[in-house]
C-alpha cells in the first residue's frame, strides 16, 4: 500500500512541477557570432557580468530594467549561472573570463576556440498582484551559445 502512495506522491509532484514550468519558465537561447577575433568572448563575459549585477541590485543595464518594469510590468529579483548539463557543447568558462578582465594587470581574456555554452537563470517578480499571488515568479533560461 505504501508503494502505491508513493508512486502517486512522485505522479503528483512530477505533473505539478511540468505545470509550473509550462506556466512559469520560458528558454532563451541567444548565438553570438562573428569572425575570428571580433570580440564575441568579451561580449558574452561582460553581457554575463552585467546581468549578475543587475540581479544584485546594481543598475548596470538601465534600458533593461526600464523595458521590463514599463514593458511588461516585471522587475528582476536575481540572475544566477546554471551549472553545465551534461552535453557534447563544452561550458563557457565565464569566471576565468571575467578574472583576466579583473585582473590586477587586466588584459583580454584567452579567446574561444570552439563553440561553447553557459545558462542563466533569470528570476522575474511579476507587477501584477493577481498574477503573482496565483502563479509566483517567472524564470527565464537564457542559454547564451559562442560560436
Amino acid at each position: 500500500m505504501q508503494f502505491l502512495r508513493k508512486g502517486t506522491e512522485a505522479a503528483f509532484h512530477s505533473a505539478k512541477d511540468r505545470i509550473d514550468r509550462t506556466l512559469n519558465e520560458n528558454v532563451v537561447r541567444l548565438a553570438v557570432t562573428g569572425l575570428s577575433r571580433a570580440g564575441k568572448t568579451v561580449f558574452i563575459t561582460s553581457l554575463i557580468q552585467n546581468l549578475l549585477a543587475l540581479g544584485d541590485g546594481h543598475n548596470s543595464l538601465p534600458a533593461l530594467s526600464e523595458e521590463l518594469w514599463n514593458g511588461t510590468g516585471s522587475r528582476l529579483l536575481s540572475v544566477g549561472i546554471i551549472p553545465p548539463r551534461d552535453t557534447v557543447t563544452p561550458w563557457f568558462d565565464y569566471p576565468s573570463k571575467v578574472a583576466r578582465l579583473a585582473a590586477e594587470l587586466p588584459g583580454w581574456p584567452a579567446p574561444t576556440d570552439d563553440l561553447s555554452e553557459i545558462s542563466l537563470l533569470l528570476h522575474i517578480e511579476r507587477k501584477d498582484a493577481f498574477r503573482r499571488t496565483t502563479l509566483g515568479e517567472r524564470r527565464v533560461r537564457l542559454d547564451i551559445v559562442g560560436v
